[in-house]
């Protein structure tokens, strides 16, 4: 069979297919027209219904979830991180705390005593105290290690000492516990004329922090995570599971300005083949930027019942509609015909009374 013959074959056998009356002929192009007209009206509608609710999947995510899950989520860290700055600047300013050290840091039971309030009165996991003069940390059950400028573990100290800032918020270690992450408020503890005498400050645990935002991320399906000012992610449940693309566009210089100039930012990006919205929230009593992130997904119910309205459009009035009983198996009430209905308990609605018989 050569190429030249295949099409001669088949407008012979379209001719067969088709009816040889003229009347029947016309019918069978009416059906054809008529169910390609269908076929392409029920795929304009099933677009027109894509494009309705990818357009309300986008609203849902750039209007309603993402700046409401990232308004609640910047409430929380009000909450757990910022108002321990207010309390960690109120223990720099407390002059028993300051003549105490100036005395010599005697007794050292009265500073104990002191921290042990501090975090009893504002419930945090950690207070500290440590001094320039001795290097002593002091924590609520004793002195707990001498720090030095060797180790990296206490370079958060000399750093705030050098810095010109009150007070710095940093992630680490906790001291008395090196298996708990904590936020910690160091805040510089001045004497006369400005004089350096040490870190005093505080610590909130991150595990409280860690389970909102995971829940959060379960709820909406979104990605939360903390940047530094260096654009650097500084804390995120799933740490170092950050989108290659994400990261790459945080790396961008001028990206990472933005997020430090601006108080709120938005960008959005693709990642194999879906486009994530990203927004970003600057924190900067803290100096960290809060982002979150969430893919576009379109939904699938809005189109399962946009294509049961297609398919099954309603019945106009004066249609016939079906009785929901036999369906069920349950046979149709109707009255009964009048030959059916007893006219008495003991008489033919045809034969009239009679006397009953002389007992």
């Amino acid at each position: 069979m050569t190429l030249g013959s295949i099409g001669p074959r088949l407008r012979a056998r379209w001719r067969r297919l088709q009816p040889q009356d003229s009347l029947a002929r016309d019918r069978w192009w009416l059906s054809v027209q008529l169910s390609v007209t269908l076929t392409v009206g029920f795929g304009a509608v099933a677009l027109f219904t894509y494009a309705n609710a990818l357009a309300a999947a986008r609203r849902q995510v750039v209007e309603s979830t993402l700046p409401l899950t990232l308004d609640a989520l910047s409430a929380d860290l009000q909450q757990d991180f910022v108002q321990p700055i207010l309390f960690a600047s109120a223990m720099a300013a407390n002059t028993l705390l300051i003549d105490w050290v100036e005395q010599g840091e005697q007794p050292e039971a009265a500073v104990q005593r002191y921290l042990s309030r501090v975090q009893a009165q504002h419930g945090a996991t950690t207070v500290f105290f440590v001094s320039e003069a001795s290097r002593r940390y002091y924590h609520p059950t004793g002195i707990l290690k001498t720090v030095s400028p060797g180790s990296a573990q206490d370079a958060w100290f000399f750093r705030l000492r050098a810095s010109a800032s009150p007070y710095e918020v940093n992630l680490d270690r906790d001291t008395a516990d090196p298996s708990r992450t904590t936020v910690f408020v160091n805040y510089k503890l001045l004497g006369d004329g400005g004089r350096f005498l040490g870190a005093v400050g505080l610590g909130r645990s991150t595990s409280q922090l860690t389970r909102r935002i995971q829940q959060a991320e379960r709820t909406n399906g979104i990605q939360v995570m903390f940047l530094d000012g260096r654009g650097r992610i500084l804390f995120s449940p799933r740490r170092g599971q950050a989108p290659p693309q994400l990261q790459r566009a945080i790396a961008q210089q001028r990206l990472r300005d933005s997020l430090r100039e601006q108080p709120r930012g938005a960008f959005q990006f693709r990642q194999g083949g879906e486009l994530i919205y990203v927004r970003t929230k600057r924190i900067p009593e803290l100096n960290w930027t809060l982002v979150v992130s969430q893919p576009l997904r379109v939904p699938s119910g809005p189109l399962c019942r946009s294509a049961v309205v297609v398919a099954v459009p309603d019945q106009p009035d004066g249609a016939a509609h079906p009785d929901p009983g036999a369906a069920a198996g349950v046979p149709a009430h109707r009255p009964p015909s009048p030959q059916a209905r007893p006219a008495g308990p003991h008489r033919s609605p045809h034969r009239p009374l009679e006397p009953a018989p002389a007992g």
